[in-house]
């Protein structure tokens, strides 16, 4: 399936049960990660490229990425400039995270500093800073600076924040301290 089709596709309502066929029939197609990252990173449609970033998960999410695709993921992550997809690029990032494949090299600065900005900025949705906080959690020790600004930053979005964030903070205040 070529970007032509799968776009067409992405144009159609999707239910779940169509997100999994389409994604079932995308997994079957050897380069349709990076077509995905590409809408789901570019596109000018909102609807489009969250589709895309949805279709994207359920395959990542059922079939482990291979190296080349997780590196590409990397590349693309910071570019996310829709905020619908970021809860599916920081969902993405933490399985690779937690499953031992966390960024590396010149990939690594550029994720710590947009997930910073994901953290801090106030119009990101209430998921994708709970996800913020746990990846720079888990590279806390790439860079001096952050653990003590995320300590800052879980400190002032439990003061405000959604129950769901507050109860994430909490548990991530606590890791922090007890170290």
């Amino acid at each position: 399936m070529d970007k032509i089709q799968l776009e067409k596709q992405l144009f159609l309502p999707l239910t779940k049960l169509k997100m999994v066929k389409l994604a079932e029939l995308c997994k079957r197609e050897q380069s349709v990660v990076p077509v995905l990252l590409e809408i789901s990173s570019f596109h000018k449609e909102p609807k489009i490229a969250f589709r895309a970033a949805w279709v994207l998960e359920y395959i990542l999410f059922s079939s482990f990425p291979s190296a080349d695709d997780q590196l590409l993921f990397f590349n693309y992550y910071p570019l996310q400039k829709h905020n619908s997809c970021r809860r599916h690029y920081t969902k993405l990032l933490l399985l690779l995270i937690r499953k031992g494949h966390p960024p590396t090299g010149s990939s690594l600065s550029a994720i710590i500093n947009q997930t910073s900005e994901w953290l801090i900025e106030r119009k990101i949705p209430v998921a994708v800073k709970a996800n913020c906080i746990e990846i720079l959690y888990y590279l806390r020790n790439e860079e001096d600076w952050i653990e003590g600004e995320l300590k800052l930053q879980i400190e002032l979005l439990m003061k405000s924040g959604s129950a769901a964030l507050q109860s994430r903070g909490k548990k991530y205040l606590i890791l922090l301290n007890q170290e």
